[in-house]
């Protein structure tokens, strides 16, 4: 179950899936799947990733694309994007 935002320096709590973005991680081989949520305030500032050694982090929106290759025993995937209302405006 999801309770706060992924980023630890984030107290934002999870409440409605239509904010922020909530990620699942599919783990190999053992088909395990963890879901994390990044809030709205942190999705537009920190990517989510997972590290070469399989852990999930954020890291810096301008960084995310310097971090090393995919991890091969993980799949991390959006579950679900929240209403953006700028967007549709």
């Amino acid at each position: 179950m999801i309770h706060n935002c992924i980023h630890r320096g984030c107290r934002n709590t999870f409440e409605h899936l239509n904010q922020g973005r909530v990620y699942s991680l599919e783990r190999r081989p053992e088909g395990k799947t963890e879901f994390f949520w990044l809030c709205p305030e942190c999705e537009s500032k920190f990517a989510v990733i997972v590290s070469p050694e399989g852990e999930v982090d954020v890291v810096p929106r301008k960084s995310r694309f310097q971090v090393g290759p995919p991890n091969p025993s993980a799949d991390l995937r959006i579950f679900s994007a929240g209403f953006n209302r700028r967007a549709a405006a």
